[in-house]
């Protein structure tokens, strides 16, 4: 059970960019280098991807808010990608994991952003119980071996670059729940969050 007091501690902890230890950098073919670092917000392990691109913040900024779009161009599984309400913007996913994972969801709510540095989409938990009760039945229905994500927050962040590229900043605080032990999570986590910047960055490319 995440409690609402230590929820909220997250957006605030993850845009402090204080703290953050790189454990990581990977070049990628087409993309570049993409780094990965790691430090703890609220007890819970987070990670932040950085990479530079040539491609364009709004078209970024669409790629991601493009809810039902995502299994187009994710490397993940996304077997269900839908939006709930598009004011507020409330949306859930569904990913298929391989045997004997179980599969995980998330229903989330987004926030898009802008200032003259900056574009950004956040997203975080809601009382999704309270207002898609049947919506979450249905999915655990199509789905029978389902986890509900303990805790699934984050943003992308576009940000302009002195050298005239766009910086990208991908920031995730996730409990993925159920049985999966916290090493084996969080190894998996850092492991995916390259290819999620990568796979961003080219389907922006894709698009401009």
């Amino acid at each position: 059970m995440v409690h609402a007091a230590s929820v909220s501690l997250y957006p605030s902890g993850l845009n402090d960019p204080t703290g953050w230890e790189k454990v990581g950098s990977k070049n990628i073919d087409g993309v570049g280098k993409v780094e990965t670092h790691h430090k703890q917000v609220a007890d819970q392990d987070c990670l932040m991807g950085t990479a530079l691109t040539s491609a364009n913040p709004e078209v970024m900024l669409s790629v991601v808010a493009d809810i039902p779009g995502g299994p187009k161009w994710s490397s993940w599984d996304l077997v269900e990608s839908a939006v709930l309400s598009e004011n507020p913007l409330h949306y859930y996913q569904v990913l298929n994991n391989p045997w004997p994972v179980s599969d995980r969801a998330w229903f989330l709510l987004g926030t898009i952003s802008r200032t003259d540095t900056e574009i950004r989409m956040d997203w975080e938990h809601f009382d999704a119980e309270s207002l898609y009760s049947t919506e979450i039945g249905a999915v655990k229905e199509r789905h029978d071996d389902v986890v509900l994500t303990g805790v699934n927050v984050g943003a992308w962040v576009f940000q302009k670059h002195p050298s005239g590229q766009t910086q990208v900043l991908y920031l995730i605080c996730s409990d993925p729940g159920g049985s999966l032990p916290a090493k084996a999570a969080e190894f998996g986590a850092r492991t995916t969050l390259p290819v999620n910047v990568a796979d961003l960055i080219r389907e922006s490319v894709k698009r401009q």
